[in-house]
């Protein structure tokens, strides 16, 4: 039986997009990895991939629960949103701390664009499988904007498809008042999607629209921690509660650290004039399939761009995405470094070494397939699996 992406990710959105990304952009790039699956150049199941395979195998999006995980440092029992307190880096580089309220895992910063930094907050024993691995998931997103960056007027503006924001209201968050709106959301009923999916053949122009829904909210908040410079919580679209108090004392914690360096596993070789990285990625091996991420645009983003998401497709330009494991559908480096392209939609992988290779895809018209190749080609590798020797992204 085969199943409609667009109606798996909108009847379990359990794990779902992260949550500044709309579950169109999710469809969109599901759709892109899809097609990509049938070509030699396609990589890994993470990313939007990875929910895909995630809904699509469970059906339900329930997560396999696994031992808790190891500690890190508490956060400060005095709530610190001291606003004198917090600096952005100059470039790739996170000063927030990791920190535990409850049940939920804080940090590290693994992204860093040329407007935020994001720290995910992880609940303990979700996780999602992609290739007989299990990574940690997300279940909200704090971001936190350079000055001038985020206009709170936008603050819950506008809702998905099937997300509703509630009036916001004044609360004190460790000092500092912050906006808070209730984030409510339908999702199907799980029986009558557990049946739809199994009883739904080929063909069906059925939507999981159609079947009930159930209604569920959490919260969101966003808050000033300098003059004009602001920091949001969004949860994610999950079936288990996330209370206000969750919430609170997670915004609570957030607190400043010293400078630490984003990396890249590679120096690029060559760029076409003007391009630069806007978005650096980072991830630890046992934290996802994907280490590394860098969006490339042709110059720096405007104003706007900086407050919006750069994740897959948004800017035009490019991601260049370092996987764990070797590319599937039969793909083989052969001799020497080679670069294979599924030439259509502009989407190239390179070998790195036995355990990694490098994608990237195209957005937008911008970058030709020889441009890509030659990107790839030149891309000098760090030592992957020793992250600390990577050299810090620029």
């Amino acid at each position: 039986m085969s199943y409609r992406i667009e109606d798996v990710l909108e009847a379990v959105q359990h794990g779902a997009p992260a949550p500044r990304t709309s579950t169109d952009d999710i469809i969109a790039g599901a759709h892109r990895i899809r097609r990509r699956r049938r070509t030699a150049a396609v990589a890994g199941a993470g990313g939007a991939a990875a929910v895909v395979v995630a809904l699509v195998t469970g059906l339900t999006g329930t997560l396999r629960s696994a031992p808790p995980a190891p500690p890190v440092p508490a956060a400060s029992p005095s709530p610190v949103v001291a606003r004198p307190v917090f600096t952005q880096p100059d470039g790739f580089a996170s000063t927030l701390a990791s920190f535990r309220a409850g049940k939920y895992r804080v940090g590290p910063v693994n992204q860093v664009t040329s407007g935020y930094q994001v720290l995910p907050v992880y609940r303990d024993g979700y996780v999602i499988g992609v290739d007989d691995k299990e990574y940690p998931l997300a279940d909200a997103t704090i971001t936190v904007y350079r000055p001038g960056v985020f206009d709170p007027a936008t603050f819950g503006a506008k809702g998905e498809f099937n997300t509703a924001y509630g009036p916001a209201a004044k609360v004190d968050v460790g000092g500092t008042t912050a906006l808070v709106r209730e984030l409510t959301y339908l999702l199907p009923e799980q029986q009558a999607m557990k049946k739809w999916l199994s009883t739904r053949k080929d063909g069906d122009t059925s939507s999981a629209r159609d079947l009930p829904q159930v209604k569920y909210t959490r919260t969101a908040v966003a808050w000033e921690y300098a003059d004009d410079a602001w920091a949001t919580f969004l949860p994610g679209q999950g079936r288990d509660p996330f209370t206000r108090k969750d919430t609170l004392a997670i915004v609570a914690g957030v607190r400043p650290a010293a400078e630490r360096p984003l990396r890249m596993p590679y120096t690029f070789g060559w760029l076409p004039g003007g391009w630069q990285a806007v978005s650096v990625t980072q991830n630890a091996e046992d934290m996802s399939d994907v280490v590394s991420e860098v969006v490339l645009h042709d110059g720096p983003p405007s104003r706007a761009e900086q407050a919006g998401p750069v994740d897959d497709g948004v800017l035009s330009g490019g991601v260049v995405r370092v996987w764990t494991g070797t590319p599937k559908d039969g793909y083989k480096a052969g001799k020497g470094r080679r670069v294979v392209c599924d030439e259509p939609i502009r989407n190239c992988v390179l070998v790195l070494d036995a355990g990694h290779f490098a994608e990237f895809q195209s957005s937008g018209k911008g970058l030709t397939v020889a441009d890509i190749t030659k990107i790839l080609m030149s891309l000098r590798p760090a030592t992957m699996r020793d992250q600390e020797s990577w050299p810090p992204a620029e």
